[in-house]
Order: C-alpha cells, then sequence, then structure tokens
C-alpha cells in the first residue's frame, strides 16, 4: 500500500489498494498512461515506465463511499534508463474497433492476455512475435469498454490500456 516516490530502473510497477470502506473507486490520470483494474474494494494501478518520457508526474486515486472520501496522491518519477531491458512495442489503433495491431521491438514467443475493466480475463493466446512486424489481434468479439493488454515475454510484462469501440 506504500506509494513510491521514486523507481530506479523498472520496467512495470503494479500498485494494489484495497478497502472494505470503499467500492466506488476513480483515479485522475494527467496523462491517461496508468492502466487500471476495478474490482469492488479492489483497485489495481499498474505503471509502465516505458510509456513515459523522463521526468516527474502525479497521479490522484479517489475512493468514494456515500458521504465518506478517501483520496490517495500517487507520485513517481521516471528516468532515462527506466526500461533496462530495451524491450517494448506499440499498439494501436487506440481506440479500435475490429483489430489491435501490436508492433514489437523484439522477436520471441509471447503470452498476451486481455483483461476487462472489471479484472476477468476475456482472451489469453500465445504467439511467436517477430521484431517490427504487427501481429493482428482480432477483437471484434470483445464488447466496447476499457481493458488491459499484458504482454509477456521471458518474464517481462509489458501492461498497456485500450479501448475498444
Amino acid at each position: 500500500r506504500a506509494t513510491p516516490s521514486r523507481w530506479p530502473k523498472i520496467a512495470v510497477k503494479t500498485l494494489t489498494y484495497t478497502s472494505a470502506h470503499y467500492t466506488d473507486w476513480s483515479l485522475n490520470d494527467p496523462t491517461g498512461k496508468i492502466a487500471q483494474s476495478i474490482d469492488g474494494n479492489v483497485v489495481t494501478l499498474t505503471i509502465d515506465a516505458s510509456q513515459y518520457a523522463a521526468g516527474s508526474y502525479t497521479a490522484e486515486l479517489l475512493a468514494v463511499n456515500g458521504t465518506k472520501t478517501a483520496k490517495r496522491t500517487i507520485a513517481y518519477t521516471v528516468s532515462e534508463g527506466d526500461n533496462p531491458t530495451g524491450i517494448s512495442m506499440d499498439f494501436y489503433p487506440n481506440p479500435c474497433t475490429d483489430v489491435l495491431n501490436i508492433l514489437p521491438n523484439y522477436s520471441g514467443e509471447s503470452t498476451i492476455r486481455i483483461r476487462n475493466s472489471m479484472g476477468t480475463e476475456v482472451m489469453n493466446i500465445t504467439l511467436g512475435l517477430i521484431n517490427e512486424e504487427p501481429v493482428k489481434l482480432d477483437v471484434s468479439g470483445l464488447a466496447s469498454g476499457t481493458y488491459l493488454v499484458q504482454v509477456t515475454y521471458n518474464g517481462i510484462q509489458i501492461t498497456r490500456t485500450i479501448v475498444k469501440r
């Protein structure tokens, strides 16, 4: 539950907040890059340093239960070298409709998991990705909404938020 203020040499940081008294959560993220999953009284935030330029950032997590409100400021710093693996990928278009393209900067077998806003896994596939060759992922069967896409390669996880229209 501690809020880190500096994360040297990391690629992804996941924070989980839980409160039995709060079930209505919102995130004010000026960058729009923090992936979030909310399930009742549990909210999970994922910050992927490879999505940011070097600098300091803050976001605010707000929990509400009737007239009670709790606020948590999340401060984090991204510095050069925060993606020591050099592994990255682009997801486009975002928002998407029927196809989501994934463009990796590496080659190798990867597991792609997609979770809906409630944290339920709606897709789990393993593919052989090829450096700088886009993979077309069929998302036509997904309902409109916000999803977390997590790609795992050799123990490295890259997580992005996408919007399906």
